[in-house]
């Protein structure tokens, strides 16, 4: 599936009800209400990043329930640094017993492969974080972390001219906080959803996750860290962090 999408941090509460008035009025409804663990692995040498590569594990809790997604997301261009937005393929299975999984897992690790020479281990089920870690590491040695964030999400729904959109609600820890996420399927609906909105063109930014967030608490502590997770999962993600002795890439494009 293709994926098209961009990003504005919400730096004030009237700007915030602003944008949440003009997805209003563009018919948005409420999707899911969410908590989100995002694990970016790669080898020491940034061997899936270097292809134009991403290999996403998520963790997503519900009020009473949680599931495991796996998604692999590819550059059409993995060198163009050009774009005003990001634009990706995306390979996504929900982990568990379904044939979808099974199949999806395979057709991943296929694609690492012929582009990389990487031989993952099996994908499917993903197990907990420390299970997948340590896969990969057996699979891969060495692993650097590209990022590793967790954020409270509210995902809105919604057409217009014929094409799907979706905007998520992203709460950060601090020092990054709240974001707002746009996603459509092509670069016109993508620009077009902006115009309707109104959406200052001085206020979008193109860059991953994982950018921002090294950003941000390289501008507030002094350090780059693209590790920012909330005071409750804390000890968790320090756990893991210290078992596998993974480093952190500098806060470079990827």
């Amino acid at each position: 599936m293709r994926e098209c999408e961009i990003k504005i941090p919400l730096a004030s509460t009237a700007f915030s009800l602003e944008m949440l008035y003009s997805l209003a009025r563009l018919g948005a409804y409420l999707h899911d209400a969410r908590e989100e663990i995002d694990l970016v692995l790669d080898t020491g040498d940034f061997a899936m990043r270097n292809a134009g590569l991403l290999l996403r594990y998520r963790r997503v809790k519900f009020n009473t329930d949680s599931r495991i997604l796996v998604t692999l997301k590819v550059s059409p261009d993995a060198t163009s640094q050009d774009r005003w937005f990001q634009e990706h393929a995306e390979i996504e299975f929900i982990g568990g017993d379904t044939e979808h999984a099974r199949q999806t897992s395979e057709i991943i690790r296929r694609e690492v492969s012929s582009r990389t020479g990487l031989t993952l281990p099996v994908l499917n089920p993903p197990g907990t974080l420390a299970e997948w870690w340590g896969r990969l590491a057996k699979s891969c040695g060495d692993l650097a972390v590209r990022s590793l964030v967790e954020k409270r999400r509210v995902i809105l729904k919604g057409e217009l001219s014929g094409s799907s959109w979706e905007a998520c609600l992203d709460l950060f820890p601090p020092p990054v906080g709240p974001y707002l996420e746009f996603e459509t399927t092509s670069p016109h609906s993508l620009e077009l959803l902006l115009e309707r909105i109104g959406v200052p063109e001085n206020v979008l930014d193109a860059r991953t996750y994982g950018q921002i967030v090294g950003e941000r608490t390289e501008a507030a502590t002094g350090k780059s860290s693209r590790v920012l997770v909330f005071e409750t999962t804390a000890d968790e993600i320090g756990w893991l962090t210290s078992q596998y002795g993974a480093s952190t890439t500098p806060n470079v494009d990827v």
